[in-house]
């Protein structure tokens, strides 16, 4: 019975057993198959996940690549700007900006880049024979790579807008003149009526484009329109502050721009209109009506020449009611030993003086101590010497140095006696040129009138004699404006060269002839021109040192005609110390020139062509109008 109960649970443990193994084989399978489908699962999700950040990648990095053009775009805007004399300070500004939302934009794409490749790892990191764990582990690094790059690409295409912006903005900016002229010349200050159909800006442009097409063929080459011009530096002169003369502050320029013998445009301290009522009050007397700016913006160089940008100001609120303005150029210096006297001022020091905002000159920058400012009290003499802050203090400068506001600053500086002081020498250069453009508007009339020319002169004019005799060649730079219609008024450049042929001494009074070219034109900084504008041959007469001729650009209109694409007229002058003169410091009487003598030293002049072609509305004309300086080679 045991025997028999023995094999009974004998075969009942073999069948447990059996069933016991099947169930465990049914787990395994199933266990097996639930890790297959997880890793399967996982490998799915890690490659979708590795997909969409590829997608991300290739995006940040179209997105890094619009950012940097749009930044290469920026940067030409920016150096168009300071080619063209355009408002380069904002190009430069948002091309910064552009170049830093590039770099932003980059950086992105680098790193929406290195999440895809973690993403990539994490995904092929998934092994068939691995466990479910460690797939669904890796499918997690691998969305979480895949978010890192899509963020990164929201971040590149949030910087590719920002650079994109940059680049309209500064192409904006490339475009907008900022020296005065041609502000008002493209009509900046032109407001549109919107109860009219007609575009009163445009109209502007079109007027001051009929004005310099008039200009461009003056008689006898005469753009200046007899517009006289002089630069002046105020240690050339000694100044007595016990008198009503101008007084200039040491260091500055002072320029006079005489437009037509009735507008004045200076630089300091000068009346500008007379014989005007500029503010409305009924009468003529200009004291305190009108001041002038001299904005103190250099422009980019010509050679040697520097350029400045004048505008008058009437001295009211609506600074649209005078509108005179002129650039210009001048290789003028300082003259030698010359220093600013102080005359009709003993010896005086102070320490922690108050100071007004009206007595304070040559402030340079900003700071709690600030260096080298002059303090010129009301009835004295200038004290040099330094503005101390207090525990608070502020300090605002305006154009030019001039101090608009100021608090909490102390001035501590002496001034010597007059004997201490070494007078001017008023050792004055004049051996200098000076040309540039200018452009009116009377505003008495409707539409307002706009009058345009150019203007060129020296600090010494020089004879031309018949004993003056050979050939000289004479380099330089141009600058002027260019309009066509239905377009601005827009600032070219160009080289001048001209040739002067003296002829031989025949004693006959013949003092021979001159004749050039203006090459290399650019338009608002674009590509040089290939045709140059002709100053045809002018005659030179015994001891005078003006000339005049015709001036044209282009082919003939027909063989041997004397038309051509564009026509005008030029002019000029020699200027500048000739070692022709003959001078003996024993004597005071008129020097006469040395046979065989050498040319004038420099020579400038103005010209102008103009081209009008179709009829009526469809009646397209384009004009250059430009001045020049340039010097014996």
């Amino acid at each position: 019975k045991a025997a028999t109960q023995a094999g009974t649970a004998n075969t009942q443990y073999m069948a447990a057993k059996e069933q016991n193994d099947a169930i465990q084989t049914a787990q395994q399978i199933a266990e097996e198959q639930q890790r297959v489908t997880a890793v399967d699962a996982a490998k799915r999700a890690a490659d979708s996940a590795v997909t969409a950040a590829e997608t991300a990648k290739d995006n940040a990095a179209q997105a890094a690549t619009a950012a940097e053009t749009a930044r290469d775009e920026a940067e030409a805007a920016y150096m168009m700007a300071m080619a063209s004399r355009t408002d380069s300070a904002t190009a430069k500004a948002e091309y910064e900006k552009a170049k830093a939302a590039a770099m932003m934009a980059r950086t992105a794409a680098t790193d929406a880049n290195t999440a895809y490749m973690a993403a990539k790892m994490a995904a092929e990191g998934i092994m068939d024979d691995g466990t479910a764990e460690a797939a669904r582990e890796a499918q997690s690094t691998a969305e979480e790579e895949q978010e890192k790059a899509e963020m990164a690409e929201m971040t590149a295409e949030t910087e590719q807008g920002k650079a994109e912006t940059a680049e309209t903005e500064a192409m904006t900016a490339a475009d907008t003149h900022v020296l005065s002229l041609f502000q008002a010349a493209n009509g900046a200050h032109v407001m549109d009526d919107a109860n009219t159909p007609a575009d009163e800006k445009a109209a502007h442009v079109t007027r001051v484009g009929a004005a310099m097409a008039t200009i461009a063929s003056a008689t006898d080459g005469n753009q200046a329109a007899s517009t006289v011009a002089s630069a002046l530096w105020s240690g050339d002169t000694v100044d007595d502050p016990t008198t009503d003369a101008d007084e200039f502050v040491e260091g500055t320029f002072s320029f006079t721009v005489n437009i037509a013998g009735n507008t004045a445009i200076t630089s300091e301290l000068k009346a500008s209109r007379a014989a005007t009522d500029l503010n409305g009050d009924g009468d003529t007397d200009d004291t305190g009506e009108a001041r002038i700016i001299q904005t103190a913006r250099m422009i980019e160089d010509l050679g040697v020449f520097r350029g400045y940008d004048l505008w008058e100001d009437d001295g009211d609120a609506d600074t649209t009611t005078d509108r005179a303005r002129a650039i210009v150029f001048t290789n003028k210096q300082q003259g030698d030993d010359s220093v600013l006297a102080v005359v009709g001022g003993a010896a005086r020091s102070v320490k922690g003086q108050d100071v007004a905002v009206g007595e304070l000159s040559n402030v340079r920058s900003s700071g709690d101590t600030i260096t080298g400012v002059t303090w010129t009290p009301s009835g004295e003499a200038p004290l040099m010497g330094t503005l101390t802050c207090g525990e608070t203090c502020n300090i605002v400068l305006g154009e030019n140095g001039a101090v608009t506001t100021i608090t909490g600053y102390t001035f501590t500086g002496s001034r010597a006696t007059v004997e201490e002081v070494e007078a001017a020498d008023a050792g004055q250069d004049d051996d200098y040129l000076i040309f540039g453009l200018w452009l009116d508007e009377d505003t008495t009339t409707t539409p307002n009138t706009n009058t345009f020319g150019a203007f060129a002169s020296g600090g010494t004019a020089a004879p031309v004699g018949d004993v003056i005799t050979g050939t000289a060649t004479y380099t330089g730079k141009a600058a002027g404006a260019h309009h066509m219609t239905g377009e601005g008024v827009n600032w070219f450049d160009g080289d001048a060269r001209l040739t002067a042929n003296f002829g031989p001494a025949t004693g006959d009074g013949a003092a021979g002839t001159v004749s050039g070219a203006i090459s290399n034109i650019r338009v608002a900084g674009g590509e040089a021109m290939s045709t140059p504008i002709y100053l045809g041959e002018a005659d030179l007469t015994t001891d005078t040192a003006t000339f005049n001729g015709a001036a044209f650009m282009g082919a003939a209109t027909a063989p041997g005609a004397d038309t051509h694409e564009f026509d005008g007229t030029w002019s000029g002058s020699f200027f500048g110390p000739s070692a022709a003169v003959v001078d003996d410091p024993e004597t005071t009487e008129d020097e006469t020139l040395a046979a065989g003598a050498l040319a004038p030293a420099a020579t400038a002049g103005t010209f102008g062509v103009t081209k009008s072609t179709g009829t009526g509305d469809d009646e397209v004309v384009e004009s250059f109008v430009g001045a020049f300086g340039a010097h014996k080679e």
